[in-house]
């Protein structure tokens, strides 16, 4: 004669009881399986889960509200003995920081927006300093020629007199 146990993870049964099976599986006659000479037995316990570990269990928090939040452990698989699960913990301090805050899509995006503004910032620069030159260039011609003036940035000027279109006044005879 054989005996067969299966001690079966349960948490809500504590230490449990030894159970005889009258059926195996799939609602089949335990003695059509083994044949008359073996015994089934159900043993549903706490016994039967694997011990609790680190892995067995989460923390969850609360958000950061004025620098304090609240932490719970919560269970992510049935075990028994090993670990306990930590104990509730309120008021706890805690620092928001801007990864908790963005996903990785946003810092991404802001990454390429910030790439962007720098080609923008170079070419305004790169503008500015072309408008410049070409301004710098046209004050330096004499008005109505396209001739630059002799010494640049200077502008030949003479009281009381028109401009003529080599810059020089008009003698009045």
């Amino acid at each position: 004669e054989e005996t067969r146990i299966y001690v079966v993870c349960s948490l809500m049964a504590g230490q449990g009881e030894p159970e005889l099976m009258n059926k195996c599986g799939n609602a089949n006659d335990c003695d059509s399986i083994d044949g008359p000479c073996v015994r089934h037995i159900i043993w549903k316990s706490q016994h039967g889960c694997p011990k609790c570990r680190t892995e067995s269990f989460s923390e969850i928090f609360t958000q950061c509200d004025h620098g304090f939040r609240d932490v719970s452990s919560q269970i992510l698989e049935e075990c028994y003995g090993g670990l306990p699960a930590q104990a509730d913990r309120q008021h706890q301090k805690c620092i928001v920081s801007l990864h908790d805050l963005l996903s990785d899509d946003d810092v991404n995006g802001m990454m390429l927006l910030g790439f962007m503004m720098c080609i923008m910032l170079c070419l305004m620069i790169e503008r500015h300093q072309t408008y410049k030159n070409l301004y710098s260039k046209y004050r330096n011609m004499r008005p109505g020629t396209r001739e630059m003036r002799s010494e640049p940035g200077i502008a030949i000027h003479t009281e009381g007199a028109d401009d003529n279109e080599a810059g020089v006044p008009r003698s009045s005879l």
